[in-house]
């Protein structure tokens, strides 16, 4: 999924149509009822390579109730209607298990 979003960002950048270098950031992420994970080109301390230049991250845990960041964790997946969508995800996940 990474190496696609990645090909989908190439061809919005390549059409010209915004005046911004990388107009879309897409990373694929995975709720799981204990985390969620993004995928990542790169690679930090943090992360564990999977293959093909591909990295994964645990960017939040989930504890005490709630999605809680790391201190890697991007300022987008801090932000309070971040955290309450992927809470929500979770849930529903929970309801399917």
């Amino acid at each position: 999924m990474k190496r696609h979003s990645i090909q989908l960002e190439q061809t919005l950048a390549a059409s010209g149509r915004f005046p911004e270098a990388r107009p879309l950031n897409l990373d694929p992420g995975l709720v799981q009822l204990g985390k969620f994970l993004l995928a990542s080109t790169k690679d930090q301390g943090h992360r564990i390579f999977l293959r093909d230049g591909i990295f994964a991250e645990v960017t939040l845990r989930f504890h005490a109730g709630a999605f809680e960041p790391w201190p890697w964790t991007y300022a987008d997946y801090r932000e309070p209607e971040v955290l309450r969508f992927l809470g929500e995800a979770r849930e529903l996940l929970a309801v399917r298990r």
